[in-house]
């Protein structure tokens, strides 16, 4: 194996011991009883269900009004991916660590 697929192999496990920091403080957050009631409950239940009664408020419907709206929505949306994208990228990255450490160690131990 060239010097160069040796350095990228040793990237894609610093990138998983990073993504897999990540997943765990989310894991972590995820447990705690204010992030729940902050961001789980006020959040993604109530503010999101606000949003889209305030859609149909007859004093909101300028298209500016319904652009914020629409904005402050999707922005909820965003985060929650964000949220998923993180959580699933740490799943991922346990995965995959193991094999790119074994595999660096082979390729250490042919070398030597």
């Amino acid at each position: 194996m060239s010097e160069q697929e040796i350095e990228m192999l040793e990237m894609s496990i610093e990138a998983a011991k990073k993504s897999i920091e990540l997943g765990d403080a989310l894991q972590r957050l995820s447990v705690n009883q204010d992030f729940m009631t902050l961001i789980h409950e006020q959040l993604f239940k109530e503010e999101a269900a606000r949003l889209v009664l305030l859609l149909a408020d007859p004093s909101l419907q300028s298209e500016k009004h319904q652009a914020s709206l629409h904005t402050r929505m999707q922005s909820i949306a965003y985060f929650r991916d964000f949220l998923r994208v993180v959580n699933l990228t740490g799943t991922q990255a346990k995965e995959t660590l193991d094999a790119d450490r074994d595999t660096h160690a082979e390729i250490l131990a042919e070398d030597a």
